[in-house]
């Protein structure tokens, strides 16, 4: 099978090159009882990796799926599987709090984004290949729009705070996770592991409200359709000041890139709350932030991070997301 599209011949005999030889592994792996879990686990992946890196999001998930199902005590590997269980199965629904406003995106207007260029050299390689599988005609100004700020916020002061008070309640019992991300750590907890009510919240307001929002925002070469729209992550980060007692999060993260087409940054409390922070872009050097319910989204693979917190403590709800290819479930 090839998984490739667009790249060069050279990157593309080598990524497969690489694809095929895991895949002999593990299917070795498979049927040799003298393969560790471990073993096994670093081979599913490294597939799925190799998958992410050529653009099959979908066949990644596939195969981080498989890995979790084959290695139990992966938590890497469960992870994965427990973002798929919590956001892309249809399970009963769930009532919501009545505090909580229905989403409606009815009466937004179109241009509720402030859109920013980035650069023609900072323009993704990944996503200038998305565009080339629509037309080998692409407009590189056009694929320069690849980040938006609301102009105003989306979600609710209350819908914010109900999602910091979930983290918190859940955070007492779980305790925060601060070693997931390994080039770029941040203080956070799973979605998943929020209350049930919350993660179906969360879903709805995806689906119902951001997707199709995002999908308006970003440029028409990519051909994003938000019903193809996949969480890939979504965790509840907390930035601490250094000098806040009883500090639980990081005062910033470094400048990395995502694994995800889209990468959407959601603020929960107002910037009075602290001061610095924001969302920091290496390419224009620009520093996007908002208070409460405000949201910025970007192509995942530009290099980002967030700015450092002198005072006080920024709340945000982070998210990467995938495109669905149909048939690839």
């Amino acid at each position: 099978m090839k998984y490739l599209h667009g790249s060069s011949n050279q990157d593309t005999n080598e990524i497969e090159k690489a694809i095929t030889d895991i895949s002999t592994k593990l299917a070795a792996s498979t049927s040799e009882k003298h393969t560790s879990e471990e073993e096994e686990a670093s081979l599913w992946k490294r597939l799925g990796k190799l998958l992410l890196d050529a653009g099959e999001y979908a066949e990644a998930s596939r195969i981080f799926r498989k890995g979790a199902e084959r290695c139990p005590t992966d938590e890497s590997l469960q992870h994965h599987l427990k973002v798929y269980n919590a956001f892309h199965i249809d399970n009963e629904t769930c009532e919501t709090t009545e505090d909580l406003p229905p989403l409606d995106v009815t009466n937004m207007s179109k241009d509720i984004f402030l859109t920013l260029d980035v650069p023609p050299e900072a323009i993704p390689e990944e996503v200038i290949q998305i565009a080339k599988r629509k037309s080998e005609h692409v407009d590189v100004q056009e694929l320069s729009k690849l980040l938006h700020a609301s102009k105003e916020p989306i979600l609710s002061k209350v819908a914010c705070k109900y999602i910091i008070n979930a983290a918190e309640k859940a955070t007492a019992i779980k305790g925060w996770t601060k070693d997931r991300h390994l080039q770029a750590p941040t203080c956070d907890i799973p979605a998943f592991d929020l209350e049930n009510e919350v993660v179906h919240w969360l879903k709805d307001a995806m689906r119902n409200c951001l997707f199709p929002l995002l999908a308006k925002a970003f440029p028409k070469a990519m051909n994003i359709d938000h019903e193809k729209l996949r969480i890939q992550d979504m965790f509840v980060v907390r930035y601490d000041a250094d000098n806040e007692n009883r500090r639980q999060g990081f005062k910033y993260l470094k400048p990395h890139e995502d694994e995800s087409i889209i990468s959407l940054t959601i603020a929960l409390n107002d910037m009075t709350d602290y001061d610095g922070g924001g969302l920091f872009i290496a390419s224009t050097g620009d520093l996007l932030n908002g208070d409460a319910g405000t949201v910025l989204g970007f192509a995942g693979k530009i290099v980002h991070g967030g700015y450092p917190v002198e005072r006080g403590t920024r709340w945000i709800l982070m998210k990467t997301h995938r495109a669905k290819r149909v048939g690839m479930f």
